[in-house]
């Protein structure tokens, strides 16, 4: 049944995923969302990792487009960086399930949630095709100062995973750390954000502003003074104004 999961979303897209599953049941919560579409990343790359942890299950009720949908779909890419605690120490686990060697300068980054960065590494990454490279992260990035309001960024090329040091609840989040801009487009609409501060897992619900409304992507995560935008198909003529409130735009730092 994993297996089944994993190979679909791989090639799945929002739009197919609206067809491919039920309609959603009563809406569900913002945390409970987040937390079903982390358990869905955990459950997955788990399952990659050399030797799986196969007590760690997918949700049986993921629905698209649902939060832990998007997750899924990142969590299956044939290249994938994550970082895991394993006795005690951080470690980078590097996924290559592609037939080319993943060759590429690792960085590694302790940065405070303001964006200052605290120390760096750069590593080699050389990881045969097909195959998995881990890395002992080095205990100067591993052992923050202020566990509360530090992140741990690795970055590869176009690809990045973070860490955070605490729980959601004992993290200093910024509750309103982001700058939103709304403009529409030929297909809908455009939700450009702006983050003034660390804005973890960022999602547009975009059911909640219409029910044929998709987004294009969710749960990024935004260092200070980083943008992005999100790209949300949706009928005409709706309150634009609606894809910045706090019932649509999300973001781990509300969980407070």
């Amino acid at each position: 049944m994993i297996d089944e999961r994993l190979s679909a979303a791989a090639h799945w897209s929002p739009h197919e995923a609206r067809l491919a599953w039920p309609a959603h049941g009563p809406a569900k919560d913002w945390p409970d969302l987040l937390h079903e579409a982390r358990a869905t990343t955990s459950a997955v790359e788990q399952a990659r990792a050399p030797e799986p942890d196969w007590s760690v299950l997918l949700p049986g009720d993921i629905t698209g487009p649902s939060p832990a949908w998007y997750a899924l779909r990142r969590a299956v890419a044939p290249r994938l960086l994550t970082v895991r605690v394993a006795d005690g120490k951080l470690n980078l686990l590097v996924i290559n399930d592609s037939a080319e060697p993943f060759q590429e300068i690792v960085t590694l980054r302790r940065i405070a949630f303001d964006g200052s960065v605290l120390a760096g590494v750069s590593l080699i990454l050389d990881v045969p095709a097909w195959a998995s490279q881990t890395l002992e992260v080095p205990g100067i990035l591993a052992s923050p100062e202020k566990p509360s309001s530090q992140a741990l960024v690795v970055e590869a090329g176009t690809m990045r995973c973070t860490h955070l040091f605490a729980d959601d609840r004992e993290l200093d989040y910024d509750p309103f750390p982001l700058e939103t801009a709304v403009h529409t487009t030929r297909t809908g609409y455009a939700v450009q954000v702006r983050a003034r501060s660390f804005a973890r897992d960022v999602t547009v619900l975009a059911d909640r502003f219409h029910p044929e409304a998709l987004a294009d992507e969710a749960l990024v995560t935004l260092l200070a003074g980083e943008t992005h935008t999100f790209r949300v198909s949706a009928p005409p003529g709706l309150p634009a104004a609606a894809l910045s409130s706090a019932q649509v735009l999300r973001s781990a730092d509300q969980i407070i």
